[in-house]
């Protein structure tokens, strides 16, 4: 299942049911860490420090809502780290207010965001290059197929990043970033043969190496933290993510199977809602109860607001097959095994 499609979707339904900051992975994952995650009978979450949880705050603010309880268009109202739900923990995670007004990163959650581009631009690629799903040979060898899409890219860049534009514009870039992905291209090798494979994932790993040291600590805040990162690397990353946004997440060969996950995820949505609502603690996986019943969490505050939250937690914490099994399941496709399992 394709994570993004699934968030996006996830957050959409949330919102629509009247979760104000619906559905966000980094977010989820602060929630996981300090609320959901089972660490002692009496006790959720893995009870890290607060300079452990800090380093996780990619995005150290709540969600930017707007006028009309819609998320703002800007970075705040699509990224960030913690729920409203969960302020409380943020609290105790930096104490002081200023600290928690500032919107800053610890230096560990720069370097952890940085780890984290990488894999979605080297590792993706990769995984997608060998699945035959990125033709990197049409890219390069079709004439003006990369210079195309060079400017498809750079018709899409927000007008706050005129800085990579103008460099996208200039042909000696265009030139270098062809330069780099020819040099990714392997030999003419058998498709996803041991050649292929072993030479694609070497060119991986000098890759991951090249930008590991072209980062460097810096004594003032930037736009990556404390993090200082070299211009035409941070490029080059950009690059791998944008074809693989092209060619894998908006395929529309991919039309299809993207349809049919969104379905899933709403419908599951909607019948661990109701499951909540209706006390059918049956139909609730036994990870997110105690001694068989709701969390005593649900009695307080804001009750819909919570129970809104854990049924999205429950389908967060699905993994692909299992998601798809409960929901052939829950809708009657398939009765499946007692033996197929879902804590």
């Amino acid at each position: 299942m394709c994570l993004l499609i699934a968030e996006k979707e996830l957050d959409t339904v949330a919102r629509k049911a009247g979760l104000l900051d619906g559905f966000e992975g980094n977010a989820q994952t602060f929630r996981i860490l300090t609320q959901l995650e089972p660490y002692k009978p009496d006790f959720l979450g893995l009870n890290l420090t607060r300079a452990t949880l800090d380093a996780t705050l990619k995005y150290p603010w709540f969600r930017e809502i707007d006028e009309d309880n819609k998320p703002k268009n800007t970075k705040k109202g699509r990224k960030f780290s913690v729920y409203k739900l969960d302020q409380e923990v943020f609290k105790f995670v930096r104490p002081k207010e200023e600290y928690r007004q500032s919107g800053k990163q610890s230096l560990e959650a720069s370097v952890m965001e940085f780890a984290d581009d990488i894999t979605y631009s080297v590792h993706d690629f990769e995984d997608f290059y060998l699945a035959g799903l990125i033709p990197l040979n049409i890219l390069l060898q079709t004439p003006n197929v990369l210079d195309n899409f060079i400017q498809d890219w750079i018709n899409s860049i927000k007008n706050d990043n005129e800085q990579l534009k103008l460099e996208l514009e200039k042909p000696e870039e265009k030139k270098r970033l062809k330069d780099f992905l020819a040099s990714y291209l392997p030999p003419e090798y058998a498709p996803r043969s041991i050649n292929e494979i072993t030479y694609v994932r070497a060119n991986s790993s000098l890759l991951i190496q090249k930008y590991l040291q072209s980062a460097s600590i810096g004594e003032s805040y930037g736009e990556h933290g404390y993090l200082q990162r070299a211009f035409y690397e941070e490029i080059e990353l950009k690059l791998l993510q944008r074809i693989v946004w092209k060619y894998v997440i908006t395929n529309p060969r991919l039309a299809t199977q993207q349809y049919g996950q969104r379905k899933i995820i709403r419908k599951l949505f909607d019948i661990y809602k109701e499951a909540i609502t209706n006390k059918q603690n049956n139909l609730i996986p036994s990870r997110f109860l105690q001694d068989g019943s709701l969390p005593e969490i649900l009695e307080e505050g804001d009750e819909n607001e919570k129970k809104l939250r854990l049924a999205v937690d429950i389908v967060a914490s699905l993994s692909e097959s299992e998601a798809v099994l409960m929901y052939r399941r829950l809708t009657g496709l398939e009765q499946g095994s007692i033996m197929d399992y879902i804590g």
